[in-house]
């Protein structure tokens, strides 16, 4: 029986030819690599922001601190992306760079141009990043109208210029991960932060009041140090047994300024703008003397000093959680 020819070897990849998983950057070590220069980039406009932004704002435009954010986020990403690195810090911790299409380095004007262009996921919900996961050479929109590559840190530009396409649908169930992963995370803050930022906002409504009352407190203050008494109220114009009413008693969130008998001024947030969890709720300033005989401000529910007494308790009926520090135990 005659023997059969044998069979060809079968073809193998040649050796030199560098496999796209080895190559183009993964979109989980991307996503990681935002993240972090997302944090980098927080840290370093918000103490710019800090130091150049003016306490005092008199209405004009402050350009300096808008030149100088800019300024920081262009030289990080365009200046670190074109520099000897190719990569931001996040990139660099990830072990990926940027390069052009063929595995050069990018000049400072092409990156700065790849900055603008990633301005444009913006338009598209951040859709743009995603497109990473999916694209033949793992390109995001910003790279594809940018031309540019974002690769692993030890390619050399020939292992790049001659990578193979990536396979479609690798980088799929990272996607997911990250999307849901996003969603669970984005969900958690806004439990956290929705409910601290409404707090912030009544508390600085119930600040409104306080600074309307600073006049109220001077004008008791002075009747007192004169008459040895305390008000009985305030009026227009002022008497023996009251005080003059200064010109200030509502605004936004103040509907009413009150002084009764005993001096304790009564702060009634019923105005056309205070949040519903404060309408018609008051907070007292109430009035004591010290062993010298000199007026001391107790504000809200705030413990009384030793030394201090009361001309008559008050109850204030805005919660504590929307007081300022000095006005609760």
């Amino acid at each position: 029986m005659p023997t059969p020819p044998p069979l060809p070897p079968r073809p193998t990849e040649n050796a030199s030819t560098p496999v796209a998983a080895d190559v183009y950057a993964p979109f989980g070590r991307r996503a990681v690599a935002f993240i972090i220069d997302y944090i980098l980039l927080a840290c370093a406009v918000g103490v710019a922001a800090a130091l150049l932004v003016p306490k005092e704002n008199n209405g004009d435009t402050q350009w300096l601190p808008v030149i100088v954010i800019c300024a920081i986020v262009l030289f990080y990403k365009a200046g670190l992306e074109s520099s000897k690195w190719q990569a931001t810090l996040g990139k660099l911790a990830l072990g990926i760079k940027v390069t052009s299409q063929v595995g050069e380095r990018i000049g400072f004007m092409h990156a700065s141009g790849r900055l603008v262009c990633q301005l444009l996921n913006s338009l598209t919900l951040n859709i743009g990043y995603f497109v990473a996961a999916f694209t033949k050479r793992r390109q995001a929109l910003h790279d594809i109208i940018a031309g540019t590559l974002v690769v692993r840190a030890r390619c050399s530009p020939a292992e790049i210029a001659l990578a193979p396409p990536a396979r479609p649908g690798d980088g799929a169930a990272i996607v997911i991960v990250v999307v849901l992963g996003g969603v669970v995370l984005v969900g958690i803050l806004a439990a956290i932060a929705i409910p601290a930022y409404q707090n912030y906002i009544i508390r600085v409504q119930i600040s409104e009041g306080l600074g309307l009352a600073t006049a109220f407190e001077t004008e008791v203050k002075e009747f007192y140090e004169t008459t040895g008494t305390f008000p009985v109220s305030a009026s227009a114009t002022g008497s023996d047994t009251t005080i003059l009413m200064p010109h200030a008693s509502s605004g936004k969130y103040v509907s009413d300024i009150t002084v009764d008998r005993n001096g304790n001024i009564a702060i009634t947030y019923n105005g056309p703008l205070a949040n519903p969890k404060i309408r018609g709720l008051v907070l007292y300033l109430q009035p004591g003397t010290d062993a010298q005989g000199d007026v001391a401000w107790i504000c809200g529910t705030a413990n009384i000093p030793s030394g201090v007494t009361l001309s008559r308790a008050a109850t204030t009926t805005v919660p504590a959680q929307y007081l300022p520090s000095s006005c609760h135990p």
